[in-house]
């Protein structure tokens, strides 16, 4: 009888121990990986999950590299797109010009056509 009630003591503590080693941790994680899907970069993984030498570590390490690289990414994208609207917009400027030039150009050989 003793034997058994340590077994089941001896359970539970395993449970709570993989719980609270593993479980919670990888929850975490996943809460985090959900709000890097969600486009927030600035999340970063807790260093405690990082420092670690286990599968939590490995997992915290690598969600915490793909983080970094997809803002990384993302900044450059957004630079790249800054940049294009801009060189759109001067463009958009020139045509602008260069049209109203051939519209003033059109007319004054209208009127020279006409005299």
């Amino acid at each position: 009888m003793v034997s058994i009630c340590f077994r089941r003591d001896n359970r539970s503590w395993h449970r709570a121990f993989i719980g609270r080693k593993l479980v919670k941790p990888i929850e975490q994680i996943v809460l985090d990986i959900n709000k890097i899907g969600l486009g927030d970069y600035d999340n970063v993984i807790r260093s405690a999950y990082r420092a670690r030498s286990d599968e939590v570590g490995i997992l915290a390490n690598s969600v915490e590299r793909m983080r970094l690289t997809q803002k990384k990414s993302f900044e450059e994208i957004n630079t790249q797109n800054a940049e294009l609207e801009k060189r759109v917009e001067e463009r958009t400027d020139e045509l602008i010009k260069t049209n109203e030039y051939l519209e003033e150009s059109m007319a004054q050989l209208e009127e020279n056509r006409q005299k």
